[in-house]
């Protein structure tokens, strides 16, 4: 079942937080549109919805954890270091890592992404490849986000000003 022909209703994490983890306590997997900035290009604010499932414990470098901060808010943010201490994140959009947060912060796991009325994997060879070459590419990360959103905003803009609306 695809999450993109879901309705979704925007409201703050804070307020669904108490159904969302008894959903993942009873196995559903939940999908939730994406909010902020924090995860792009890879997950774009209110385009794009992440199918969310329970954490079984495995945690690799590279997923897409939903985990509740020391502060009691909520982060979405991809894994990149686990040690003894716990496991480290980093938003896609940003250069500074969080933590080490213990285990017992993941809520759940990202296990799809709904973008335009298709589902992709995030265990797909092109979402790992993906991932795995952004998180090799951090060094170089501001200077390819600028060339990303210049290039979003330039083929957003054509896209408009062609009234290609209906296509």
């Amino acid at each position: 079942m695809s999450g993109s022909t879901r309705p979704c209703i925007a409201c703050k994490m804070e307020g669904i937080s108490t159904i969302l983890t008894e959903l993942l306590s009873m196995g559903s997997a939940v999908t939730m549109a994406v909010t902020g900035g924090s995860m792009y290009p890879f997950l774009r604010d209110s385009r794009d919805r992440v199918t969310l499932e329970v954490f079984s414990g495995r945690l690799k470098t590279g997923d897409i954890a939903l985990a509740l901060r020391p502060d009691g808010s909520y982060v979405l943010h991809r894994v990149v270091r686990l040690d003894d201490a716990g496991f480290t994140i980093l938003g896609d959009a940003q250069t500074l890592e969080e933590g080490p947060l213990p285990l017992e912060s993941i809520v759940a796991v990202v296990s799809a992404v709904s973008r335009d009325g298709r589902e992709i994997s995030t265990e797909s060879f092109l979402w790992k490849g993906a991932s795995y070459l952004w998180l090799r590419l951090k060094p170089l990360r501001f200077i390819l986000l600028r060339a990303i959103r210049r290039l979003d905003g330039f083929g957003r803009k054509r896209y408009e000003s062609h009234n290609f609306a209906g296509f």
